[in-house]
Parts: C-alpha cells; sequence; structure tokens
C-alpha cells in the first residue's frame, strides 16, 4: 500500500506519518518506506534521523534522467516520451536504484528524505517542484513488494496536489485538528483531489468529541473518517512504546480501513495524462 499523509501546516502531518511508520513497522511487522517530502526534515527528525547527514533524494534528478533516456536540461514531461523506469522495495540486492538514498530507523522501516533546495532555488530559475521531481516520478512505477507499506509525509497545503504528485497512492490522508482553519484547508483538499478523480480520507487528530468544529466536520465527511487520534504525551515525545492503548486501538481501526482500501490503478497513464493536458 502507498499512503499519502496531507493537510495544513502544524496540523500534524508528521506526527501522523512517524505514527503509522512506527506501527506498520514495529507493531505490524510490516517492511515499511518511509518519505520525508517536506522540505522542513520534520519527519527525519521525528524517526531519530539527523536529516543533514543523509544523501538527499532530489539528488537523484540526473541519474534519473539518464536511467529514462532524457536530456539532462528540460521539462520532465519528457519523461513520458520514454520507456518507464521501474523501480522496487524492499531492495532486493544493494547495487538497486535507491539502495545509496535508503537510511535504515528499523530492521522493518527504511527512511528516504527529498532534501533541502536552497542552493539549487536562489542560484537558478527553478522552483522547489524541481527538487519533487524525481519523486513524483518514481511512484506510479515503484512496485511495493511482499506486502510492504510506503508512507509519504508530504509538504503542507495544497500545492502538491496541483502539481500532480498523488497519483500512484492508494490511500491519501488529510490530517485535521479541530480548528477553522485546519478544516478549511482539509475542504480545499478534498476538492482538488476530487478533481483528479481520486477520493482524500481523513485522520482526526488531537481529538475533542467536545469540539464544535470537530462536530460539524464529522457530520459532514463521516464516510471519508478513518480514524481519530487522541492527545498523548508520547506522541509529543515521539516514543512509540509509550503509546497509550487507546491511540493503539485508534491505529489498528485505522490500518485495517487502508488495508481494506483498492489499489491504484493506471497512476502511470493518470500522471502522463495529467502533464500531457498542462498548457505551456
Amino acid at each position: 500500500m502507498k499512503v499519502a499523509i496531507l493537510g495544513k501546516g502544524g496540523s500534524g502531518k508528521s506526527t501522523i506519518s512517524w505514527l503509522l511508520s512506527e506501527y506498520l513497522s514495529q507493531a505490524q511487522k510490516i517492511k515499511t518506506l518511509a518519505i520525508d517530502a517536506d522540505h522542513n526534515m520534520d519527519l527525519s527528525t521525528c524517526l531519530g534521523v539527523n536529516p543533514y547527514e543523509v544523501n538527499y533524494f532530489k539528488d537523484f534528478n540526473d541519474e534519473f534522467r539518464q536511467l529514462a533516456n532524457m536530456p539532462q536540461v528540460g521539462m520532465w514531461r519528457e519523461y513520458f516520451k520514454s520507456t518507464p523506469v521501474n523501480f522496487t522495495y524492499p531492495q532486493t540486492e544493494k547495487t538497486e536504484k535507491l539502495d545509496k538514498y535508503l537510511t535504515q530507523v528499523n530492521p522493518n522501516l527504511d527512511l528516504i528524505v527529498l532534501g533541502l533546495g536552497d542552493e539549487e532555488i536562489m542560484n537558478s530559475y527553478k522552483c522547489s517542484h524541481a527538487l519533487s521531481a524525481p519523486i513524483k516520478h518514481m511512484l506510479p512505477t515503484l512496485n511495493m513488494e511482499n506486502g510492504s507499506w510506503l508512507i509519504l509525509d508530504s509538504v503542507a497545503g495544497s500545492d502538491m496536489v496541483n502539481y500532480g504528485l498523488y497519483f500512484a497512492f492508494d490511500c491519501i490522508i488529510a490530517v485535521v485538528e479541530g480548528n477553522i482553519n485546519s478544516i478549511k484547508v482539509a475542504k480545499q483538499l478534498c476538492s482538488l483531489i476530487n478533481k483528479q478523480g481520486m477520493k482524500l480520507n481523513f485522520i482526526l487528530n488531537k481529538y475533542n468529541a467536545e469540539n464544535k468544529f470537530v462536530k460539524d466536520f464529522e457530520r459532514e465527511f463521516a464516510d471519508l473518517i478513518i480514524g481519530r487520534i487522541n492527545t498523548d504525551v508520547a506522541l509529543n515525545n515521539y516514543d512509540f512504546p509509550s503509546v497509550g492503548e487507546e491511540n493503539l486501538h485508534n491505529l489498528e481501526t485505522i490500518f485495517t480501513k487502508i488495508k481494506a482500501l483498492p489499489k491504484a490503478k493506471d497512476s502511470y497513464v493518470k500522471l502522463k495524462v495529467f502533464e500531457e493536458s498542462k498548457i505551456l
């Protein structure tokens, strides 16, 4: 399964990404690939990895272009004129394409960090989207073998939806807190994801059943809410062994609902159509 975590900045995206990654890899013993695709790199820190001491996946750009027989300079839409490059996780050999970008967090959990791009952005005509291009174009042809899962912690807001990052995901989740701005962004994301022919699910974070905004949201989006996570000191400390029983039960519910979802189909074709429909 491939799972993307979206939401307003500060809603708890990285915390939920961390929690699901730890739950899958430790409690469920599932081989899990976590991708820290937010330039703040908070998921890496949550997982106990120094994000300044790893190989950044943004640097896969040139190698990816070579593998795809693309020009080294130019728009990534040229990728769809070549044969798609296939990727596999878990890696079967140390010489495979992703190996040097994987950081092992625990025996069942690996991390890929997209990384910062200060110099590339400040000293060129590139925008930050260019840094995400290797991830965006890898995901549709990334084969998750032996029941493995992928958890992606995304950039806040709707920017990456407009960029077309999520076609490869089996489950797209917006993290929602009980305040008006978090809910506003969640609704924006839901509308955009629907326009791309996909469905957005919700996890209610720091859940408070008495919160008026939460009550209203639950009534409006009852069918799309796949779980709730309560306030827990263990989450503030990123201490998975100390997570309370109630939240462990909540995680089991979320896991069961995600596992039951249908797998995404034709994601490479959908991304290709999306890219070719853009007006230059």
